[in-house]
């Protein structure tokens, strides 16, 4: 259903980069264990470096 709503286009990220439901999502998948719900999520480093390198380019865009 999400991805019909989106007209079948990528939910996650834009030609800008990665987009705010991303984030959100990430930020819920990162923190699972928190809420007592203990799973492996697949390719998690690869995930988190993305967001990583993500948080970076845009601190360095509000530094310009």
């Amino acid at each position: 259903m999400i991805y019909m709503n989106n007209n079948f286009n990528h939910i996650w990220i834009d030609e800008k980069g990665i987009v705010e439901y991303g984030n959100s999502l990430y930020g819920k998948v990162k923190d699972i264990e928190d809420e007592g719900i203990s799973v492996v999520f697949p390719y998690q480093k690869n995930i988190d470096l993305l967001f990583k390198d993500e948080a970076k380019k845009l601190a360095q865009e509000y530094r310009c």
